[in-house]
């Protein structure tokens, strides 16, 4: 049932399995794992704890753990689960992604820019980590960097338009300042 991702009928019979030997490593991951399909992030941290607590740098259990965090909505304690997979397994790409992903939603543009550029480094094609790190330097203000960020983007996503017209938008001329003490639009017939 796991591998078929029937994830209610996965999670009963991990239940059954755990009601016989709760310490049934195997039986409590996957049971975490379904649980975790099924949106109950709180009864999959729950069931995952056990193997946490038994095996802190593993780093299956704790991208899991990560994951759930996430799930939850505690963007906080998965952004701390994953820097700490980060340093189990430092040259992990998924990883390095959605550490990265939390960092841009906390606003933290500069780290979330320099990891979407290394992984953009790695692999020239990966246009989610292209595009994310245009958001990024906009957001710093880098507009050549995000021009050059965007374009490669739209060179893996050519049928992308609202990229297109960002770019577009950020390749415009800044309009000039308003004099001073005018009224927008005070001299229109």
């Amino acid at each position: 049932r796991f591998a078929k991702k029937e994830w209610t009928e996965a999670a009963a019979a991990y239940e059954r399995a755990l009601a016989f030997d709760e310490d049934l490593a195997g039986a409590r991951f996957n049971l975490a794992r379904s649980l975790a399909e099924l949106k109950r992030a709180a009864a999959a941290l729950e069931a995952l704890g056990p193997l946490v607590e038994s095996a802190p740098e593993n780093s299956e259990y704790l991208s899991l753990k990560a994951y759930v965090l996430w799930l939850s909505g505690d963007a906080e304690a998965a952004r701390e689960a994953y820097a700490a997979l980060a340093a189990l397994v430092p040259e992990d790409p998924k990883t390095k992604y959605n550490l990265a992903v939390l960092d841009e939603a906390a606003g933290n543009f500069a780290a979330a820019r320099d990891a979407f550029a290394a992984l953009a480094a790695l692999d020239p094609k990966d246009a989610d980590s292209l595009g994310r790190l245009a958001a990024c330097e906009e957001a710093l203000g880098n507009l050549p960097a995000a021009i050059a960020a965007l374009e490669a983007y739209l060179k893996l996503k050519g049928g992308d338009a609202a990229a297109k017209a960002k770019l577009e938008a950020l390749k415009a001329p800044p309009a000039p300042p308003a004099e001073e003490g005018a009224t927008p639009g005070a001299d229109a017939p």
